[in-house]
């Protein structure tokens, strides 16, 4: 089944960024429900960094979505961690990353370069206006072949990394 990942960046230095900043619970809830809406999408993976536990409760609450957390023998510290995370937005048939973050550059990337996906299919988030802004989806979207999240189980386990 298709789904919507997402990457979401929090910053140390603004933990909890205004509304209007593009980085905050809302403006992240207000994307994942534009993109679901407009390709029929019901799942989502969020990958973040945030460990803010009322902004997590809030996008955990609208969005329901799929996180990876490694098995409880292994031992993934928070490079491995991301780079798991980052395999699983890459591989994602629609994507949307934090404005402006170097991951999300490079998995924007790694989506048409390697697994094939229209660059159409992924985006930064736009900043959270009533505009559209470049977060919206397009008008006539190419629907890349369906990519299952269970099929990363493989790489839940760090000597496969």
């Amino acid at each position: 089944e298709p789904y919507l990942a997402i990457y979401w960046h929090r910053s140390a230095a603004a933990p909890r960024p205004r509304a209007g900043s593009g980085q905050s619970a809302h403006a992240l809830v207000r994307h994942a429900r534009r993109y679901m809406k407009r390709y029929g999408l019901r799942r989502i993976f969020l990958a973040t960094n945030s460990n803010d536990r009322v902004e997590l409760a809030q996008v955990n609450a609208k969005l329901r979505p799929a996180q990876y957390s490694p098995p409880a023998d292994t031992a993934l510290d928070a490079t491995a961690m991301m780079s798991v995370r980052a395999a699983i937005c890459s591989m994602a048939p629609y994507f949307v990353g934090s404005r402006a973050t170097e991951l999300t550059g490079m998995i924007l990337e790694e989506r048409v370069s390697v697994f094939g996906h229209a660059a159409e299919t992924g985006v930064e988030m736009s900043v959270d206006t009533n505009q559209t802004g470049d977060a919206s989806p397009p008008r006539d979207p190419v629907r890349p072949p369906a990519v299952r999240i269970d099929s990363m189980a493989a790489a839940r386990h760090k000597d496969e990394l």
